[in-house]
């Protein structure tokens, strides 16, 4: 389900970065979704999460309609493009270039595929694996927060 709510996240994404950070014509797109074969949950929880990224400082597309965009540089090596088909490192390129996964996303993918024992990945696996990472490691998550950034004071009391 994971990589149909991510082919919804990069349909609204794109609509943002055309429609200078607004989106406009909710109905329209969720029909066109429908039409698709997008169910409403799917549609709704693919929105959910756009607008919950889109209200992070520095995340998508800013307010100003701007894509948060960097120079994408990273090219596969001949031994980490084996792990791709054509569309599953397509899939990679472009949610990077939209910026729904960063630098480091992109690597533990690379690593991940590497690791999996698949011949290679598509762009479902890709997305699977992407949509994972995403939702665990979302701006203001904080379940990889190591202990040790965090002031206690003088006297640490965990309870």
């Amino acid at each position: 389900m994971g990589e149909k709510i991510l082919e919804i996240v990069i349909y609204l994404v794109k609509r943002l970065e055309e429609n200078g950070g607004r989106l406009d014509k909710i109905n329209e797109m969720a029909e066109d979704l429908r039409s698709q074969g997008f169910t409403d949950n799917e549609i709704n929880s693919a929105y959910m999460w756009v607008i919950d990224q889109y209200r992070q400082p520095g995340f998508i597309v800013h307010r100003s309609g701007n894509l948060n965009k960097t120079d994408f540089r990273r090219v596969l090596s001949e031994f980490e493009r084996n792990f791709f088909t054509t569309e599953g490192y397509g899939a990679l390129i472009q949610m990077r270039n939209l910026g729904l996964i960063d630098d480091t996303q992109l690597e533990m993918i690379i690593e991940r595929a590497m690791l999996s024992g698949q011949n290679q990945l598509d762009a479902d696996s890709v997305r699977t694996l992407a949509w994972s990472f995403m939702i665990t490691n979302t701006p203001g998550d904080q379940s990889n927060l190591s202990l040790s950034v965090l002031d206690f004071g003088d006297n640490p009391q965990v309870h």
